[in-house]
């Protein structure tokens, strides 16, 4: 059996985003072991599937690989049935691999400590790995979700449990349907409950906030998968760079300094507080991705590629006319631009007023921009087409202030010994435009 060494990556929220929803229910698993039971596999599509439960490791388990997984294979509906090839296992806390149906090698599988190889393979991964008591919180009983959909030979799945997120994006085969199940370890998973979505139009027509950023440029898949990991997930220290207030009485009115985004990457984190005279839910933060000879918003040489708020709305810059998520998304497309986002919260405003974290992460690869921010339950996700050999990620917002404002390189962190291996290499996030989704759900507009 091979069970893999935990491997950190950087922290990254990617949400599937749907129309109409059919929801159904499934019975309860009980993992008394590896692999021991599976739920009943579901097609992920286009409009693209929610699957919520919740997950109770056992008391007596050790380990943090004792909870939740999934498994995204081909074939039959059953797991191990006839047919089946197996695409990628991702476990709940910070580790995943490919099965045979992407490597064609039943002896050889490329985990997430391996980058390079997995990028080589068209998959991108990102993972957050945040908490220390993950496992103590695993044993208390906490909900888990899951975000799946396919755009063409891609699907991307988005696990959140204990305050751990994965994103994977997986090339899938043309003309074959593709199923996700639910497993673990020493764990029972109850109240699986999952929506399957179906693509719609944006029900209201999100012309006006379009007007606004005119500013300046405003292994084989069988029961023996994986091999137990010898130790836990660790953090290494990193270098924090705090960053002054910001009081956004307006649209427009503030911005941080310029944070230049590098293929090192960079986390990003601050506390928004919106106005209670606030009453729009797009009275929150936003991020702009800009060029300048300074990394200052409207300085000289301004260029701007993209603009995202918080909630779950976002648009180029003048150089390609202020396209949003909410118009043309084929247009979006054209360009190179990947967008995916979720939303769910009712309590979106409420959230923002009451004071909340915000978490964006950035990195650079080649062209390639990928920005997440996540937020009062919510989060996005874009990939952006870069021209420029330097470009800068500052924080605005409307009718809200931005405190505690830091960020920190997620090349900072160092290698750390486990028994076998080091544990904890440099962080990366990999993420290209041609992975990733773009699918709509309900839009908050002006």
């Amino acid at each position: 059996m091979k069970k893999w060494i935990v491997f950190v990556l950087a922290a990254v929220m990617v949400f599937a985003c749907a129309g109409a929803a059919s929801a159904a229910t499934m019975d309860d698993l009980d993992c008394t072991g590896w692999w021991t039971a599976h739920t009943p596999g579901v097609e992920i599509t286009e409009g693209g599937v929610e699957i919520t439960f919740t997950n109770t490791t056992y008391d007596s388990a050790e380990n943090n690989w004792n909870g939740p997984l999934w498994v995204l294979y081909t074939g039959s509906t059953t797991v191990n049935g006839e047919g089946y090839a197996e695409y990628w296992v991702q476990r709940g806390d910070n580790w995943g691999w490919t099965g045979n149906a992407l490597d064609n090698d039943t002896e050889t599988s490329i985990n997430t400590s391996d980058p390079d190889g997995l990028a080589a393979m068209g998959v991108t991964y990102a993972c957050s790995w945040e908490t220390e008591d993950y496992l103590g919180t695993l044993k208390t009983g906490c909900d888990g979700k899951i975000t799946a959909s396919r755009s063409g030979d891609t699907v991307t799945v988005t696990m959140s449990i204990a305050d751990v997120t994965t994103t994977v994006s997986v090339p899938v085969a043309t003309g074959e349907a593709a199923y996700l199940s639910l497993t673990g370890e020493l764990t029972t998973l109850t109240n699986i409950t999952y929506e399957t979505q179906t693509t719609e139009e944006p029900e209201t027509d999100p012309t006006e906030q379009t007007e606004e950023p005119t500013t300046e440029a405003t292994e084989a898949p069988t029961t023996e998968a994986t091999e137990t990991p010898t130790t836990e997930a660790t953090e290494a220290a990193s270098t924090t760079v705090t960053l002054d207030d910001v009081d956004c009485t307006g649209w427009w009115a503030a911005h941080s300094s310029g944070i230049e985004i590098t293929t090192e990457g960079v986390k990003i984190t601050f506390t928004n507080t919106t106005y209670e005279s606030a009453e729009n839910l797009w009275n929150g933060p936003l991020w702009v991705l800009f060029s300048a000879d300074e990394p200052v918003v409207n300085g000289s040489g301004y260029y701007e590629y993209w603009v995202q708020r918080g909630d779950n709305y976002g648009w180029t810059g003048e150089w390609a006319n202020f396209i949003n998520t909410a118009e043309n998304l084929d247009e979006i497309e054209a360009l190179g631009i990947s967008y995916s986002t979720t939303w769910g919260n009712d309590d979106y405003l409420a959230t923002l007023k009451s004071g909340c974290t915000v978490t964006i992460t950035a990195i650079r690869e080649g062209d390639n921009v990928t920005i997440t921010m996540s937020l009062a339950g919510e989060s996005s996700t874009v990939t952006i087409p870069v021209t420029s050999d330097t470009v800068y990620l500052a924080v605005s917002g409307e009718l809200t202030t931005l405190t505690n404002i830091s960020y920190t390189s997620m090349a900072d962190t160092s290698p750390k010994d486990g028994d076998e291996m080091n544990l904890i290499l440099p962080v990366i996030l990999m993420a290209s435009a041609a992975a990733m989704i773009v699918v709509v759900k309900k839009y908050a507009v002006r």
